[in-house]
């Protein structure tokens, strides 16, 4: 994992959960992010991702999270990825 990636969680009452990625994206960050999106997956309907955080986003992050943001997006939880990288998240 790269030594300056932090995930700060902060749930909300109506079910939603609100993620803040911060320092570089890398593949075993990737991994984190998933880890915390399959734990919270059963007691929320709601993600919001904010990518404004992040100061590097590798195409091998990338790689590793998106077939995940896919199968998630098929279930009843709704991820929406907001700041200044979401399109780089999104795009494929």
């Amino acid at each position: 994992m790269a030594n300056n990636f932090y995930v700060l969680t902060e749930r909300k009452r109506n079910r939603s959960l609100s993620i803040r990625l911060s320092g570089d994206f890398d593949g075993s960050s990737a991994c984190e992010l998933i880890n915390v999106l399959k734990a919270n997956e059963a007691k929320h309907d709601n993600v919001a991702i904010d990518t404004n955080g992040l100061r590097t986003v590798y195409n091998f992050g990338l790689n590793v999270l998106r077939p995940h943001l896919s199968k998630s997006t098929n279930t009843r939880l709704a991820i929406e990825l907001t700041g200044r990288f979401r399109e780089v998240f999104q795009a494929e």
